[in-house]
């Protein structure tokens, strides 16, 4: 499962232009119902989230092994989104579009709400790819439709747990943290899905919204 997010100040016009189209094709932008939007609708978000004055952008990309179709994938999407907002991001609102017309169908999200509430650290992106796994219940999903990858992948994601784990008792341990920080360290780049700012290769925010892809 691919979870990866990217914030930005302003309104979420030129975001949702983009997640409206699919290699040049019209989707259907929806709501947490799943009921496709109208257009007066998509224009209140809009005007809403430059109250707001900031959106955010996600991107769920479960493993292509799995061969979700898109009502799996319309409804791992709600139920990811449902889970996630359910904590301390009530205020916040979302809406979303389905890109299936590829080897990787995904789902992008734009959120909008109160800047406390959208805010979102390399924990939270963790948490976020978490539930999505656990809502588009990715490990059935695998073990059913490409058993002989599913060992391989189930080994993969505890690997990136178990890191994940590592790391965040290091942060909260003064004497291991003050350790790393006297030791010469290498610049580690390129972490997929554990990078606030992170760009998704199919949308550099500042420069073209137009392809499509994972």
């Amino acid at each position: 499962m691919m979870a990866k997010t990217d914030f930005q100040r302003g309104g979420a016009q030129d975001l949702v232009e983009y997640m409206s189209r699919d290699n040049d094709e019209k989707v259907a932008l929806k709501d947490h119902t799943g009921r496709e939007l109208e257009p007066e609708q998509i224009t209140a978000f809009v005007e809403r989230s430059e109250e707001h004055g900031m959106e955010r952008h996600l991107i769920l990309s479960p493993d292509p092994d799995a061969a979700y179709n898109e009502q799996e994938l319309d409804r791992g999407t709600r139920r990811t989104m449902s889970a996630f907002r359910s904590d301390d991001r009530l205020a916040t609102e979302y809406v979303y579009a389905i890109h299936a017309d590829h080897e990787n169908p995904h789902a992008h999200v734009a959120m909008t709400g109160p800047e406390q509430d959208l805010g979102m650290d390399k924990h939270d992106i963790t948490y976020l790819r978490e539930i999505a796994r656990e809502q588009f219940q990715e490990p059935t999903m695998l073990q059913a439709r490409a058993p002989e990858k599913a060992a391989g992948r189930e080994t993969l994601a505890e690997s990136e747990q178990e890191r994940e784990q590592r790391a965040l008792q290091i942060a909260l341990d003064p004497e291991q943290q003050s350790q790393r920080e006297q030791t010469p360290q290498r610049d580690h780049t390129g972490t997929t899905s554990s990078t606030d700012r992170e760009q998704h290769p199919d949308r550099d925010r500042g420069h073209d919204r137009s392809r499509g892809g994972r």
